[in-house]
């Protein structure tokens, strides 16, 4: 009995060449990064008539070149590779940017036959030549019945170490899209934009066309000076996450340690806990631009001629080992969901219009691997844990901005109140200075004029209470349609059992059988109307009148409109009530929107844990100085996914689909009535407390 081996069809070739790689702009690149891994210094990529069927393209290195053992074992072993990915190779610092030898196979495949001449540097005296007709291939059974011959034959002198690959006869024609493309990836795959080069890693792909050379053009004009921020983050040797973020001006404004980055909730690892990120050592930098015609009045530069640059090259790109890893950071692959992201705050999260960035990885222990098509990286953990540090990393960084804007805001409110008191209180003294006969008439005007200034600042708190009132109904109304999805999924069903039952059984018995199912529909119907009619309530003009607030009514109030909820989800709702009826000087609207957003919160936290311990417990009491003390607090999980501190801002939620405003409401509403907020991560049901204090009139409702 005679040993056989495996063989292989010619249309395997087909399979792992024009299938595996579609694009002919990308098999080309994956002969331009085997230049790479060979030491070239340059990599040419030259095009000749590829507008029309029957062009040719050449790819020239000056690289270690190959002998006939390196071609034999190397380059004509598909699914294998001499490259060692995790070692650097002998003449550059550089690691290997692929280990699998499939990606050159698309590329070879783009023309009828192809052409290899390669002059080793060890033996630079002997030049070796390969020349592979696919066509031979298509009246074998069998690859390995078609006889390859290396050619060897003294080298020119005039002829430098390096590897020329010829693609001759082109199957289809590159479209001006298409070379577009190449002339793109072929700018970007060695990061161009990197502020410093190591003197032996440098290399550069070139391609002979004017798209190329417009790109270059702009990769020149590089606007970095222009944005408004610089970000700076990196993953050390142990996994922990550092990053900083200087200003125009070059000053730090910001700056975090691996705590505040990584706030990750995942099995047993604790918010704030330290946890490394399990990936490689890396480097995120983030350049941000402020894309306004105020940001860019007195420059020299255009704001113009930025976004031509950011629509060129925006995004984060992933680079990997020396080489772009595509199509990370593309026009269609977003893949930090930068535009995403920005719905929750537009003016200060980036987008792929707004920033440039990249992400760099050495990896040399080969955490992350690149798919077989090469169209990415394989999504195991290092890559998750990569995207995750991105992100995280962004986060933090609008979580600083938020901070930033708000206290500004609130000082800026601050400054413009005690501004007008002390204008008013000039223009008192400068009247009493008056003489007596236009004193009387100097302090009428001003009367007049505080008068005109109350009615008007009057107006503008009524609309501001009638915004929070409408924000207030839409977070509530967010709520409940939560809720009714169940209900209103469980209609259609209950209907389609009441046809098929009616088909099945006559009408005699109809009771019987429909009369369950029915009742389930008006159930389903009622807990939709009642989600429907809840914010007509809440918008209710009365409410927004100033008036002395009786708070108890309005907490009891707030729970009957939730019992119907509560007793669904199966929460109890208990009451510390003081025995005093404090009343606080406000509107019915500002104390509504206070406990019906902490009701809120409970009741999505409540989901959490399980149906037999979900309570929320209301306390209120007296404390010094005439302030009214109230609190809700849950059996919930406790405040998991989100600083205490940044817990009040805008936009900040833990929420799936939460928008992250209702605390900000209370927290502003409670400012205009003279209060303070307060919040523990734990209260004594194990949950989330969440108070206020207010200042209430003396003495008591009846």
């Amino acid at each position: 009995m005679s040993a056989k081996s495996i063989r292989f069809s010619p249309a395997i070739l087909a399979r792992l060449g024009e299938e595996l790689i579609a694009s002919p702009a990308q098999g080309l690149v994956e002969l331009v990064k085997n230049a790479y891994d060979a030491n070239a210094r340059e990599c040419v990529v030259e095009l000749h008539g590829v507008d029309v069927v029957g062009g040719h393209v050449l790819i020239s290195d000056d690289g270690d070149g190959m002998d006939e053992s390196d071609i034999e074992d190397g380059w004509l072993l598909l699914g294998a590779s001499r490259k060692e990915p995790s070692s650097p190779l002998p003449a550059t610092s550089r690691v290997p940017s692929g280990s699998k030898g499939l990606g050159r196979l698309a590329a070879m495949r783009l023309g009828k036959s192809v052409s290899l001449e390669s002059l080793p540097r060890r033996a630079p005296n002997d030049l070796f030549q390969l020349d592979i007709d696919w066509e031979l291939y298509e009246g074998v059974p069998a690859v390995e019945d078609v006889d390859l011959f290396i050619k060897r034959r003294p080298a020119p002198k005039s002829r430098r170490a390096g590897t020329v690959v010829k693609l001759v006869d082109l199957k289809k024609p590159f479209g001006k899209a298409e070379v577009a493309r190449l002339a793109k990836e072929l700018v970007l795959l060695t990061d161009p934009f990197a502020a410093t080069e190591a003197q032996g890693n440098a290399f550069r792909a070139r391609l002979k066309s004017p798209e190329y050379t417009e790109l270059e053009k702009l990769v020149e004009n590089a606007y970095f000076d222009e944005a408004e921020y610089h970000l700076v983050a990196s993953i050390d040797a142990l996994g922990k996450a550092s990053a900083e973020v200087f200003d125009y001006r070059g000053k730090r404004v910001f700056a975090a340690a691996h705590h505040e980055i990584d706030r990750s909730i995942e099995g047993k690892r604790v918010v704030g806990a330290g946890q490394p990120y399990r990936c490689p050592e890396m480097k995120f930098e983030l350049h941000l631009f402020v894309l306004g015609r105020a940001s860019f009045s007195g420059r020299e530069t255009t704001i113009e001629e930025v976004k031509e640059w950011l629509n060129a090259f925006g995004g984060v790109r992933l680079y990997h080992r020396g080489i772009r890893v595509m199509p990370y950071g593309d026009a269609e692959n977003d893949w930090l969901t930068l535009n995403l992201l920005k719905n929750k705050d537009p003016q200060l999260r980036p987008t792929t219009a707004t920033s440039i960035g990249r992400i760099v990885t050495d990896d040399r222990a080969g955490q992350l691997q690149a798919k077989t098509d090469r169209s990415g990286l394989i999504e195991n953990e290092a890559f998750h844990e990569t995207r995750r540090f991105a992100i995280d990393v962004l986060e933090w960084l609008a979580r600083k901005r938020i901070r930033e804007r708000d206290q500004r805001l609130r000082a800026k409110k601050t400054v413009s109140a005690n501004r007008a008191k002390n204008a008013a209180s000039d223009l008192e003294k400068v009247a009493q200075q008056a003489p007596k006969k236009l004193r009387a008439d100097i302090q009428n005007a001003v009367l007049s004029l505080q008068r005109a200034i109350e009615v008007e600042t009057s107006a503008l708190k009524e609309e501001v209470e009638l915004y929070r009132s409408l924000a207030t109904a839409g977070i509530t109304t967010a709520m409940f349609a939560h809720e009714s999805q169940k209900p209103l999924e469980q209609i259609p069903i209950m209907v389609d059992l009441l046809v098929t039952r009616a088909r099945r059984h006559c009408a005699a018995v109809f009771d019987k059988h429909l009369a369950d199912p029915l009742a389930q529909i008006r159930e389903a119907a009622a807990t939709v109307a009642a989600a429907a009619t809840l914010p007509l309530g809440l918008l209710d003009r009365r409410k927004r009148r100033k008036q002395a607030v009786n708070v108890h009514e309005v907490i009891t109030q707030s729970a009957a409109l939730l019992r119907d909820f509560a007793e669904r989800r199966r929460v109890s709702i208990k009451f510390s009530l003081d025995a005093t009826n404090y009343a606080v000087f406000g509107t019915p609207a500002s104390i509504e929107s206070i406990v019906l957003n902490f009701f809120a919160n409970s009741l999505y936290a409540l989901e959490k844990v399980d149906a037999s311990s979900r309570t929320i417990h209301v306390v209120t009491r007296n404390d010094p100085g005439e302030k009214l003390f109230v609190s809700v607090g849950d059996s919930g999980p406790g405040i998991r996914g989100i600083a205490v501190e940044d817990i009040w801002l805008p936009g900040q939620t833990t929420k799936q689909g939460g928008t992250g405003f209702g605390l900000t409401i209370v927290r502003d509403v409670v400012a205009d009535l003279g209060g303070s907020v307060g919040v523990k991560e734990n209260s004594i049901l194990g949950g989330a407390e969440f108070s206020v204090l207010l200042p209430c009139i003396a003495g008591s409702i009846a």
